[in-house]
């Protein structure tokens, strides 16, 4: 969320200049969601790939248990 407010912070000049060309506030509405979306799914695609990674260096790092319980 914070990233999120931070962007529109930054771009409160550049959505003024939409509005002023003529763009709904839906459309510009829109193009932030589109974009907090594409950020959490890269954020997510990220995280996954960084745990299957971990796992696999766990694994490698830790013998292998063949004991019976």
């Amino acid at each position: 969320m914070n990233i999120m407010l931070a962007s529109i912070n930054e771009r409160i000049r550049e959505i003024g200049t939409c509005k002023a060309v003529g763009a709904s506030s839906e459309a510009i509405f829109t193009q932030i969601i589109v974009e907090s979306i594409a950020v959490a799914m890269l954020g997510a695609l990220v995280g996954l790939g960084f745990s299957f990674l971990l796992v696999e260096l766990i694994e490698i790092a830790s013998p292998a248990q063949n004991s019976p319980i």
